[in-house]
This record gives structure tokens, sequence and C-alpha cells, in this order.
């Protein structure tokens, strides 16, 4: 939630800027959402239209939103906060809760108590939370949830993605960033946040040297990986050959078939103990495509279990 401190030394629009950012890198706000339009979020925070309109300006200049005539202000792409401007704005936090503490009336040790109490309070929070991941296949939901799993110390379960509604009960989803909005949209109870993924740069290298002429075999741990993965490897590699594909989870298996009239071989981290079990002369190359998320979107999941 976009918020402000009018009794805070810090200018509003700055504040804004800050407090935008915050919800961008956290997932929030995700790439080509719409924000709240000036007027609506200046009613909100009963703040100037002006002040709002200069930090829709501001993020516009440093490329984190763009404005379109009749579309209002969207979010270009996520951002994440750098430790120095984490750490400087935990410090303004921080020392506007001191402040207020004293004024109160507490005392040192009163202080330190509140503080300990919260903390203790907030870990266990975190520790309680029920955490979901859906993706479009699953083993993008797996490579996820190992990451979700890492993270927050709790257990991870896997939906489907068209499964996640209203009647979800969950304190955080996580889902790819071509969901987000979508999901946002059919469950407003949960935090749900958004991730990217991509694959090793060695294996796409290894596809990238293939000839349009040759053909590259492609074996997934389940058959709802082929359409997406085979669509993804094209799109990043400019690959436009002939693709072989099969899943190990599949009613026809056909690996032995596939690697035999494949010019290289790709497989799933999932699909490697059935592939490697063909044995070193069943492939003329072979090479892991290892699905993983991306450095921002490991950071934005640390971030919410921090």
């Amino acid at each position: 939630m976009i918020r402000v401190d009018t009794n805070d030394e810090i200018p509003i629009y700055r504040q804004l800027v800050e407090s935008i950012r915050y919800e961008i890198a956290s997932g929030v706000y995700a790439p080509a959402d719409v924000m709240p339009a000036t007027r609506a979020l200046a009613r909100e925070l009963e703040v100037s239209f002006h002040t709002v309109r200069r930090a829709y300006g501001m993020l516009v200049a440093e490329g984190v939103l763009e404005t379109q005539p009749g579309k209002g202000f969207t979010v270009v792409g996520p951002t994440t906060l750098g430790k120095s401007e984490r750490m400087e704005l935990g410090a303004r936090i921080v020392s506007g809760a001191l402040q207020r503490m004293t004024g109160l009336g507490l005392d040192d040790s009163e202080i330190a108590y509140l503080m300990e109490e919260q903390r203790s309070l907030l870990d266990l929070d975190r520790r309680g939370k029920t955490v979901v991941v859906a993706a479009q296949y699953r083993e993008l939901a797996e490579a996820a949830l190992d990451v979700a799993s890492l993270m927050s110390g709790n257990s991870v379960e896997i939906m489907d993605l068209d499964a996640i509604d209203a009647r979800v009960e969950a304190d955080v989803i996580l889902v790819p960033m071509s969901a987000l909005a979508a999901t946002k949209s059919r469950n407003a109870r949960a935090e749900i946040t958004g991730f990217q993924h991509t694959y090793a740069e060695e294996s796409l290298m290894a596809v990238s040297a293939l000839m349009d002429r040759e053909t590259l075999g492609l074996i997934t741990k389940y058959p709802d990986a082929i359409g997406p993965m085979s669509q993804q490897i094209r799109l990043l590699t400019g690959f436009r050959g002939q693709i072989l594909a099969a899943s190990v989870s599949g009613n026809d298996i056909q690996v032995d078939t596939i690697a035999a009239a494949s010019d290289l071989v790709i497989h799933t981290h999932g699909a490697s103990r059935t592939v490697r079990r063909l044995g070193p002369g069943s492939w003329r190359a072979l090479v892991e495509l290892d699905i993983c998320l991306t450095p921002s979107s490991v950071e934005r999941i640390r971030n919410l279990f921090r």
C-alpha cells in the first residue's frame, strides 16, 4: 500500500517516490500495471494533486513508470532498492518510530523491550505464513517452490494457476509476472508477488549454435512443460529448426528415439535420471537446461520473509 507521513521531515513527493518504488520492487505492481490515477491517489492520501504528479514525473524520468495518452501512468518494469537505499529508508523509519516513542515518555529499557517484542512477533508471523506457488507448467512452479521454501523456512504448496481464486486461503501467492494481474483480480486476500525465470546461458548458447537444418531434442519431467518451453527456447535462441520433445512422466516415453534422432538433446533437471540412464553413447550432445528464477525475483521473494 502506498503510504506517506505528513509529520515526517522528508518531503511528501520524496516519500511517494520511495513508497512506489518499494511497492514495485515487492511485486505489488507488475510491469504494464496501471498506477492509481493522480487525483484519486491524492484524495486517498490527503495530499496535493500536484505532489502526486511530481512523484510520478520523477519515476518516469527514472524509467520506472511511463505515461501514455488515455492510459495514465503504467509500470515499465520491476525495480529493486539497492542496499544503501534500503538502509537509508530503514534508518528513517526507525528514527521516526524512536522519536514518537520518546515523545510518549518511554525510557530506553521500555523502548528496547517493545522493539524486541515486535521483532519476535514478526518472526513468528513469518514462520506461520501459508505460501502457494503456481505457474503455467509444473516444473517452473517447482523451481519457484525451491526458492520460496529456502527463503521462508515454511512448507510451500503448488497449485494450478487457473485454480487460484477467492476461495484459496493463503498469506503469500507466488506466480509468474505474466499472470500477476489476473491472479490479483481473482484473489484479494493474499500478498501476491510475481517472479521471472530464465535458463542457464550455457544451455542457451548450445541451442543457439545449432543450424536450422539440425534437430533439437527436448526432454522434460512433465508433459505440460513441452509447449511453453519449446516456445521460450525458440524466442531466446532464434532456433528455427525441428524440435522433438517428450516427457519422462508421459505414457509414450520415447527418450531413446529422440536422443538418436537429435543433434543436441537438452533436458530439465527433473528428467536427468531417465536421460542419463541411456548411457553416453545414446546422443551426439547432451546439455541440462536448468530452470532458474532471475536474481531480482529471488531477492524479492527473500524480502517477503525477512
